[in-house]
């Protein structure tokens, strides 16, 4: 068996989080648009496809998610979606 080190394991740990973060990061920016696409049956505007490619910020991929799954209409999303903060 291979002796792990404390600072091994640390930098482990730190690459599956990484890891863990790129995963949820792709998967959150196709789920975006997915979402707007069958929710409201209408092509998603360039300007949010662009955009959501763009971003890296968790925080806000996972609030334009929440924004997609609560929004009431595609009008509604791009409302809040313009008066964001895009990181």
């Amino acid at each position: 068996m291979t002796y792990v080190t404390s600072v091994e394991r640390m930098g482990i740990k730190k690459g599956l989080q990484q890891g863990v973060e790129q995963g949820f990061e792709q998967n959150a920016r196709v789920s975006i648009i997915e979402i707007l696409e069958d929710k409201f049956d209408e092509v998603v505007p360039d300007v949010v496809t662009e955009t959501v490619e763009a971003l890296t910020d968790l925080g806000t991929l996972k609030a334009l998610l929440k924004l997609a799954a609560k929004s009431a209409s595609m009008g509604q999303f791009m409302r809040a979606f313009e008066t964001m903060s895009l990181k």
